[in-house]
């Protein structure tokens, strides 16, 4: 009988000590939640599009080496809560064709931004972290851990596939009042285009393997060059026919003393009729500065008869 009673005191023990622990975790998580309200309460819980977050196309004439810091300021007086735990600001993107997307944050680590695969954040195509960002810098001014240093990211470039993506620059603190700066562009990847004699046309090279078809219809034979506006052509140019078969490879003239004068890629043309300049092994960062491995430039292409 003692033995039957011990069990029983000791079954009664057990479920007072579960029920005082799932009364202690209650009160911790509903303490939580009614300082998370209380953290919160100012902030709206309305999601909106934010317009101006919406990257700038390059082009020839918008292209970011030319123009300095076109970037838009980012009110954090002003932001929402775009998931638990995340209050900023967010743009949806429908994108109808391969698309190179770049994004960069001017300011220290209170602020995370991205590209993402839904409205909730969750599903990231990259991130930059905000706080591991600013320690990864610190260590840069104070010449510590390579390998800490190396994690520095000036900013993001990405290469997505048609579908719906969102843009989105947050904070994790509700009570971040500052303001960031905010750059992004982007630029449609096209395996294909057009070209008018003694015309430039811009395109964009982002992703290694890429290569690009420039549709011509010549009107007679004879030699074409090709030039890229730049000093040195730096990347294979071939001839193809009307089905985009190589039929010659260009030969190239040499590179001039001067800047400002182009070298030629030279290709010949039998017959009049449609043919193709196939464009492959183009350098993707071709004007090296510091810090700029994340943004995008419009290159530029055209050919004449000589």
């Amino acid at each position: 009988m003692a033995e039957k009673f011990s069990s029983n005191s000791t079954k009664k023990k057990v479920l007072l000590l579960l029920l005082a622990a799932i009364l202690i975790c209650a009160g911790y998580y509903g303490c939580r939640a009614i300082l998370y309200q209380i953290a919160t309460a100012g902030i709206s819980k309305e999601t909106v599009d934010t317009t101006f977050l919406a990257p700038r196309e390059v082009t020839l004439k918008s292209d970011n080496y030319q123009i300095d810091h076109p970037e838009v300021w980012l009110d954090f007086k002003d932001k929402t809560e775009l998931a638990k735990g995340k209050f900023g600001f967010i743009r949806k993107l429908e994108l109808e064709k391969k698309t190179v997307i770049t994004q960069t944050v001017g300011t220290g680590g209170h602020v995370n931004y991205g590209l993402y695969r839904d409205r909730s954040l969750k599903d990231v195509v990259d991130e930059v972290d905000g706080l591991k960002n600013e320690e990864a810098w610190t260590v840069i001014e104070e010449g510590g851990d390579p390998d800490v240093a190396a994690s520095y990211r000036y900013g993001i470039k990405n290469v997505v596939d048609p579908g719906t993506y969102y843009v989105a620059v947050y904070t994790e603190e509700p009570d971040y009042t500052e303001r960031a700066a905010y750059e992004s562009w982007y630029g449609s990847l096209l395996m294909e285009d057009g070209l008018s004699e003694n015309n430039y046309k811009g395109f964009i090279f982002a992703e290694d393997g890429q290569v690009m078809y420039f549709r011509i219809d010549a009107e007679k034979a004879g030699r074409i060059a090709v030039d890229f506006g730049i000093n040195e052509v730096g990347c294979k140019v071939e001839l193809c026919d009307s089905s985009k078969k190589v039929i010659g490879s260009a030969e190239l003239t040499p590179i001039p003393n001067s800047n400002s004068k182009q070298q030629k890629a030279l290709l010949y043309i039998k017959k009049p009729g449609r043919y193709y300049i196939r464009i492959s092994d183009y350098p993707i960062y071709d004007r090296p500065e510091d810090g700029d491995s994340y943004k995008l430039y419009a290159n530029k292409i055209r050919y004449m008869y000589v």
